[in-house]
């Protein structure tokens, strides 16, 4: 009789560990500061939602770029744009062309009569896209993170690098026939590519160093 008090009694021990254990799985699960992908993955989500990638205007190359700045210039005919990519991005309703008639002082500030000369603005309801370069032309999406290497600490920081499969969704605009053969350089090519940046753990949890150095591979 002691035996099977003993053997009942282990029993209920062991029933009552195993039913806190889910909860101490999920509650590790659910703490932001685990090292695990779901953590990752609403770190990078967070930096990618406060950037946007950039149609640089007369720049080459393309690459996330916080939006705002100091504003959109109130003439883009100094952009380097070519005719096609003009007309592109006019007929996508991002510019307008005007020609206009400038007038002209020489260094005594004499007039020199007026000059014929071409205006790009940007049109007021597209002036909100505007970054430090360029155009905004889509949003980053996480689509995955596929790997991590261990935490390290590193000068009192833990830090990871994480490698995440991200996906560009190109504004509408953007997306258009015309502007993506303007624009080929930029806009086409594949959708996804493999993204590595440096991670580091904060009181409230993961975030992107952006101190650190950013690598991508394709």
């Amino acid at each position: 009789m002691r035996n099977m008090y003993r053997v009942s009694r282990w029993k209920r021990a062991a029933w009552a560990a195993l039913s806190v254990l889910p909860l101490v799985l999920f509650a590790q699960c659910n703490d932001a500061k685990s090292a695990n992908k779901a953590n990752f993955k609403a770190a990078l989500t967070k930096f990618f939602g406060q950037s946007c990638e950039v149609l640089p205007l007369g720049i080459s190359g393309l690459s996330p770029m916080l939006g705002g700045g100091s504003g959109p210039p109130t003439d883009l005919s100094q952009a380097g744009l070519n005719p096609p990519q003009v007309s592109a991005l006019e007929a996508a309703g991002m510019l307008v062309e005007r020609r206009v008639l400038r007038p002209q002082r020489n260094l005594f500030g004499q007039s020199m009569g007026v000059i014929p000369v071409v205006v790009l603005t940007l049109t007021p309801l597209v002036k909100k896209s505007w970054s430090r370069s360029g155009l905004c032309d889509g949003r980053i999406e996480v689509a995955s993170v596929d790997r991590f290497t261990r935490p390290e600490t590193v000068g009192g920081v833990k830090v990871t690098s994480v490698t995440c499969t991200a996906r560009k969704h190109l504004d509408a605009w953007a997306a258009a026939p015309a502007v993506k053969a303007a624009f080929p350089a930029n806009l086409e090519g594949p959708d996804t590519t493999q993204v590595t940046l440096p991670l580091q753990l904060n009181n409230d949890g993961w975030s992107v160093a952006v101190n650190r150095a950013i690598n991508t591979s394709n």
